[in-house]
């Protein structure tokens, strides 16, 4: 699309009449008028459109590289848009700009124009679109720099606000049998784990080992789990099923600086080992599986692993949403883009759950 031609303070040509009148009017000084109308004319037509500066703000917006982009305050903006975004966490961008027409310069201000700014985010399997405004300022030099704002990145946030992305996880399908009992269900569980937000860096290894001996895992594994992990992530050692935490460990987990026990819900079935090798499993995505599929699965998801479970995992999983958040910074959260989970379908067998523990016991 070609540039429009800006114009910074040239008369419209139905006034040029006017200024070959004043030369004709006042012979002595007409040279000297024409001769700063010519200067003020040139110096108009040197100062660039501002879409270059434009398009370099909407490359750098895409990319994070922000050193492209000429700021008013280079700091300020760098500083701003890594903690503005920061919490969009993996999810993508792209930014593409157009600009209004240039605000002439005043004997009190200089010109001014407006970026528009069309945004995408690629938020999981989502993809949220809205537009946004920069302001550009042309300098002395002749050249346009951005005014940093966090309304840059999306139009509602207020200073000090941030952009907070979250995966609202689908209920997994039950596998229901005979008479339509449920087998694979929602059961409650525990999560053992480490959380590194509450544990100094020196102190989270040390904690991590005391944990994995007290719920019997691997220490040197989990260890070095914990000490791979970001600084404000909950890292799990072992999920147990809510009646079947041992006396012990529900007693002595606290101690351990940073551990943590959350409660939650997993598709088990009745007992541990109940119809496994026709039901299977369900549990964290293998790295196998992430390595055979990087798009559909990604670490911590939660799959069907074998058996009927994995046969018809893509039914029984159902459908992720998302939501993206406002934090102001007074910890206030508003939704500003939502798409709902939608939750798996059920999977009817026949196995009568009685026969099938029966079975098992003899």
């Amino acid at each position: 699309m070609s540039s429009p031609r800006y114009r910074l303070g040239r008369p419209p040509r139905h006034q040029l009449g006017h200024r070959f009148a004043c030369g004709a009017v006042a012979v002595v000084v007409g040279t000297l008028l024409l001769a700063a109308c010519t200067s003020a004319d040139d110096s108009a037509d040197a100062a660039p459109p501002p879409d270059a500066a434009a398009q370099a703000l909407a490359t750098g917006l895409s990319s994070g590289e922000l050193d492209a982009v000429a700021w008013t305050d280079p700091e300020a903006a760098a500083a701003g848009f890594a903690e503005v975004t920061e919490g969009m966490g993996s999810a993508t961008r792209s930014v593409t700009a157009t600009v209004s027409e240039v605000d002439p310069a005043t004997d009190t201000r200089p010109a001014t124009a407006t970026a528009f700014l069309q945004w995408t985010w690629n938020v999981g399997d989502q993809s949220w679109a809205y537009d946004s405004t920069a302001a550009l300022t042309l300098t002395p030099a002749d050249s346009w720099t951005t005014t940093w704002n966090p309304t840059v990145v999306e139009p509602s946030l207020g200073a000090g606000s941030v952009l907070d992305a979250s995966t609202l996880w689908p209920a997994r399908g039950p596998i229901t049998g005979a008479g339509g009992a449920g087998l694979v269900v929602e059961r409650p569980v525990v999560r053992f784990g480490i959380d590194r937000s509450q544990v100094p860096p020196v102190k989270a290894v040390a904690s991590a080992r005391k944990l994995a001996r007290l719920l019997d895992v691997d220490p040197a594994s989990y260890a070095a789990s914990v000490e791979a992990a970001g600084p404000r992530a909950f890292v799990p050692a072992i999920v147990l099923r809510r009646d079947d935490v041992p006396l012990p460990v529900a007693q002595q987990y606290q101690s351990i600086k940073g551990a943590l026990a959350v409660r939650d819900s997993m598709s088990l079935g009745p007992t541990t080992d109940f119809a496994v090798p026709l039901l299977g499993r369900v549990g964290p995505v293998t790295a196998e599986l992430v390595a055979e599929d990087p798009e559909k699965y990604a670490a911590g998801d939660v799959v069907g692993l074998s058996g009927l479970s994995a046969r018809y995992d893509d039914e029984l999983t159902g459908t992720a949403g998302v939501v993206v958040r406002s934090i102001a910074s007074d910890g206030k959260r508003r939704p500003v883009f939502r798409v709902d989970a939608v939750d798996g379908e059920p999977l009817a067998t026949t196995l009568d759950e009685n026969l099938q523990l029966t079975a098992e016991q003899l």
